[in-house]
């Protein structure tokens, strides 16, 4: 996964945790752990699939897992989103997310250090 790739996969994990009220290092447990932390690791693992275009393998990677896990959670979250609450949550969730990551962009950086210059650098 690329240094851009890992900063927006991050960024999803960020909205992902706030979201499912779990802490953000629980996504990244080498066990199973709580069903509520298995099941926002699902998300996040779809969302980095579907809205970031990784691949299984990337996103098994990045999460730790093989990517039959990547699969099977992709599978399990294409399931919940037959249920119109979850469609709205995940929606508005992938909606954050787009909205989101334009700021975090290596663009965006840049122009924010030209616009508060040196000490914008430090800042950001």
């Amino acid at each position: 996964m690329s240094e851009v790739d890992r900063g927006r996969a991050d960024l999803l994990v960020e909205l992902v945790a706030r979201a499912t009220h779990i802490r953000k290092d629980s996504l990244f447990k080498t066990s199973r752990g709580e069903a509520a932390e298995a099941r926002a690791r699902q998300i996040a693992m779809y969302l980095a699939h579907v809205s970031l275009g990784c691949s299984l393998t990337k996103v098994g990677r990045f999460f730790g897992r093989d990517k039959t896990t990547v699969a099977y959670a992709i599978r399990i979250v294409e399931d919940l989103r037959d249920d119109p609450e979850f469609e709205d949550w995940l929606q508005h969730l992938e909606d954050a997310y787009q909205n989101l990551a334009p700021i975090f962009s290596e663009p965006a950086r840049a122009r924010l250090t030209v616009l508060l210059g040196a000490r914008g650098a430090a800042w950001h």
